[in-house]
């Protein structure tokens, strides 16, 4: 059940948190298993928030799709996927986007950082000729995820709303990630401090390796139909 990482020498500050993160695992594992289902042969994926690339290195081993990504600020994706990016851009998802339009657009805990969340799914959609696919977070706004940036979380009624009012057809929209996911957000909460104080360290030590690959376990009980994760994926209309 261990998911398989292409762990590359270049270590970037948040390496070690997108490999052994249990929620970024699984949010990975998620998005391919509805790719699998609803667009398997799509030929271009473009990542709105890409930022070191992982996600893309994935989908692009998986699905052997050409791939894009948009960052907001420098990213090393250039450099994980020197000989595989086909594109790379970096501007604000609010106020601008690409001319192209690609078969999938993918954008994972992104939109609850906009300022303007409809600004931001207008150029999505202007974007997209295929599927949309999002992840954001869903529940109250915690105390670890104020450093983080969080201006709102979502509901699944809002979320879609959202979508459709800018030309998508819903195919799933679902909250994953209770109880084991909600307990984990729950233990981070007790300390705030020592959370956001050593995200993104270089390195995981033994014991943050550990713990994460435990409750990576735990996490495959989770249900999928309450959490405080939110996936959506949908279809442009009039593509």
């Amino acid at each position: 059940m261990q998911e398989t990482t292409s762990i590359k020498d270049t270590h970037s500050s948040w390496d070690d948190f997108f490999v052994y993160n249990p929620a970024s695992r699984h949010r990975r594992r998620i998005i391919k298993s509805l790719i699998r289902k609803n667009c398997p042969q799509a030929r271009s994926i473009l990542d709105v928030g890409c930022g070191d690339g992982r996600l893309l290195e994935n989908l692009q081993a998986e699905f052997g799709a050409k791939i894009y990504g948009i960052e907001l600020n420098k990213s090393s994706a250039p450099e994980r996927l020197k000989g595989l990016l086909s594109g790379f851009h970096s501007f604000n998802i609010e106020t601008s986007c690409l001319p192209e339009k690609f078969d999938l657009v993918v954008m994972t805990e992104v939109l609850e950082h906009t300022r303007d969340d409809s600004a931001a799914m207008a150029n999505l959609a202007r974007m997209t000729s295929g599927h949309l696919l999002l992840t954001v977070p869903a529940g109250p706004i915690r105390s670890t995820d104020v450093p983080m940036g969080h201006l709102r979380h979502y509901t699944e009624e809002t979320l879609r709303a959202l979508a459709e009012r800018h030309g998508f057809r819903t195919v799933a929209c679902f909250a994953w990630g209770f109880p084991f996911h909600s307990f984990y957000r729950t233990l981070l909460d007790l300390f705030p401090g020592g959370v956001t104080g050593t995200f993104g360290r270089p390195k995981y030590g033994p014991l943050q390796k550990a713990v994460s690959n435990l409750f990576y376990l735990l996490f495959y009980a989770n249900l999928s139909s309450s959490g405080c994760q939110l996936f959506y994926i949908g279809e442009k209309t009039g593509a």
